[in-house]
């Protein structure tokens, strides 16, 4: 009889407001180009008191890792699986017709299958140019934002002409204030993803980027007290999830004093694969952690693709079927579950079409191959994002679109200045083993032409979100091998050559969708 009434009560406290709250709300708050000396739980300076205040309730993510840049990042988190294996490792432009492909399911999606209600809300940059890439159609019931998100999208153009502040922080986070309190009795999604990037574009007055760049970061910490306070009120309060994240590290500055870099003490800033365009402040707030972790700090090795597969278990949705994510929630509990020893940061090639491959004007072939054990890091190749251009690009010292060959102990040298690579060729030999496993892995980052219309007709400042959608066919998948394939309708063939096996032939096969996968 006791264990009845016991697990009655058990059931009836799992009931609240209507609704279950065994199925906690998740709020993913996403920052734009945060680096790790940004944040007040690693400098005292910086200005994020209330977010500091957050972390030390909860526990700050220690050793969390993302992509270089912006979309290869997001989709990671969104899609649990990383982004060389579909050909989002570099992201792409505004006017690519290009997208996540559609077979691939999102975390909205997942949540939505076990009876959440999602909300996307501010930068997107996960394609747009199909209807069944933008939000709408991949698993959120709603989307306020900005399909594209960078200046040099021409995104900035079309907010002037709109006079709508869509760059706001405080715009997306009444909106986030809103749907808390119109939902709940039932258990939301609530992806947020600030625009705390600054643009030349925004400056007003004798403003520097730098001053307008830091009154983000402070428009930012103030948004979160705001948000915190509207679970509160609304009593759900113990019944979220709240995790806290940058898509990238910051972009290069140019500083006179070291410890005032945005990614001190790392090297490397955005769009470089050493930790300071790689490694992201983060961390996990929510009643529902162990006491006894809650103000610390979590050591384990995380990466974004891990985000997926946690949410995942903490909202007791099904596990999806595929990815590289390891479910992190135990772990961070304080109990013990499946560790993270090996990760990517990327994997990328040039990988020349044949039409190039036999021409004269050819130019260098580059490769990127990018791979940590425990606490040992392998670069191999080239370690800025690899770009069609061979141009050759130098940056605060360090040496791009060149082939290296870097190795180090990120536990004895987290800045990376002591290359191991020559007193260490057993370790650089299996991690080479384990980059050239993975790199048979990759698709190639496929664009198909990018002038399918001109930039002023793709970004169009009377479209709600800054472009219009529907002018692409959408991808289903892209699957690669050595192999010829058999044309089949709606497909594109394509044959490349790569850089570490450039005697032997690619064979990609695009399949497009015709009806929506879900």
């Amino acid at each position: 009889m006791n264990q009845y009434i016991l697990g009655l009560l058990t059931a009836l406290n799992s009931i609240e407001c209507g609704r279950d709250t065994s199925k906690p709300n998740i709020v993913i708050v996403l920052a734009d180009d945060l680096g790790v000396n940004d944040v007040s739980w690693n400098n005292p300076a910086a200005l994020t008191p209330y977010l500091a205040r957050l972390a030390k309730r909860g526990v700050v993510l220690n050793n969390m890792y993302s992509l270089p840049i912006c979309s290869p990042s997001r989709a990671a988190l969104l899609t649990g699986v990383y982004p060389f294996r579909f050909g989002f490792q570099r992201g792409f432009g505004p006017i690519h017709p290009k997208g996540v492909p559609t077979s691939l399911p999102l975390l909205s999606q997942q949540l939505q299958a076990n009876g959440y209600k999602n909300f996307a809300l501010g930068k997107w940059h996960l394609g747009f140019c199909s209807d069944q890439y933008v939000p709408t159609n991949r698993g959120f019931n709603n989307f306020e934002g900005l399909y594209v998100g960078d200046e040099e999208d021409g995104i900035m153009e079309s907010v002037k002409k709109r006079k709508i502040p869509k760059y706001d922080t405080e715009v997306y986070t009444e909106k986030a204030i809103e749907l808390i309190k119109d939902n709940t009795d039932q258990p939301f999604f609530i992806y947020l993803s600030l625009f705390t990037k600054a643009y030349p574009k925004e400056l007003v007055s004798k403003q520097t980027l730098k001053e307008l760049r830091l009154k983000k970061i402070q428009d930012m910490d103030f948004a979160l007290k705001k948000l915190v306070r509207a679970l509160k009120s609304t009593d759900q309060h113990r019944t979220t999830v709240l995790i806290f994240l940058s898509d990238n590290g910051a972009k290069y500055e140019d500083i006179t004093k070291e410890s005032d870099g945005y990614n001190f003490p790392l090297k490397g800033y955005k769009g470089t694969l050493y930790e300071g365009g790689t490694k992201i402040p983060g961390f996990i707030y929510s009643k529902l952690l162990s006491q006894s972790v809650v103000g610390t700090r979590f050591n384990g090795l995380m990466h974004m693709v891990d985000i997926l597969p946690t949410v995942l278990n903490i909202t007791g949705s099904k596990a999806t079927p595929y990815t590289d994510g390891i479910n992190q929630w135990q772990n961070i509990n304080g109990k013990k579950g499946q560790q993270r020893n090996t990760m990517v940061y990327n994997v990328d090639d040039s990988f020349m079409s044949p039409i190039y491959y036999n021409s004269e004007k050819k130019g260098r072939k580059k490769f990127q191959i990018v791979v940590r054990e425990k606490d040992m890091k392998l670069i191999w190749g080239q370690v800025n994002v690899v770009k069609k251009s061979s141009k050759e690009k130098e940056g605060k010292g360090l040496r791009f679109n060149k082939k290296l060959l870097e190795l180090y102990d990120l536990v004895s040298d987290p800045k990376e200045t002591t290359n191991l690579a020559r007193s260490h060729p057993k370790i650089v030999k299996r991690l080479k083993e384990v980059g050239r496993m993975y790199y048979n892995q990759q698709q190639p980052e496929q664009f198909r032409d990018s002038n399918y219309f001109k930039k002023n007709e793709v970004l169009d400042a009377a479209s709600p979100h800054g472009a219009p959608s529907n002018w692409c066919s959408p991808v289903q998948r892209t699957t690669c091998q050595v192999d010829k394939f058999v044309e089949e309708d709606y497909d594109l063939l394509n044959i490349f050559f790569g850089t570490l096996n450039s005697t032997q032939r690619v064979h990609c096969k695009t399949t497009f969708s015709k009806q929506q996968p879900y």
